[in-house]
C-alpha cells in the first residue's frame, strides 16, 4: 500500500483520572464502530501513563484516502 495519500486524524483528550475509565469506554466503543469500515488502515488508542503533559489520551486512525475518510 502506497502510504502518499493516506489520512492520519489525530485527537488528543485530557481526562482526569477517576473519569478515564468511562471515556475509553466510549472510546473504544466508538472504534470498534469504524473498524470494519472502507478504506480504515489502522485505528489506534494511546494512553499516557507516566510524565507531564496536558493530554494524556490520544486516538490515531489512519485512512487509505481522502474519499474513505470523508464517505466514513
Amino acid at each position: 500500500m502506497s502510504h502518499e495519500n493516506t489520512v492520519h486524524r489525530i485527537d488528543k483528550f485530557a481526562v482526569s483520572s477517576d473519569l478515564l475509565p468511562s471515556f475509553l469506554e466510549g472510546v473504544y466503543a466508538s472504534h470498534q464502530a469504524i473498524d470494519g469500515l472502507a478504506g480504515m488502515v489502522r485505528n489506534e488508542v494511546l494512553i499516557q501513563s507516566g510524565g507531564e503533559g496536558e493530554f494524556n489520551v490520544v486516538t490515531h486512525v489512519v485512512w487509505v484516502n481522502d474519499e474513505s475518510y470523508q464517505n466514513a
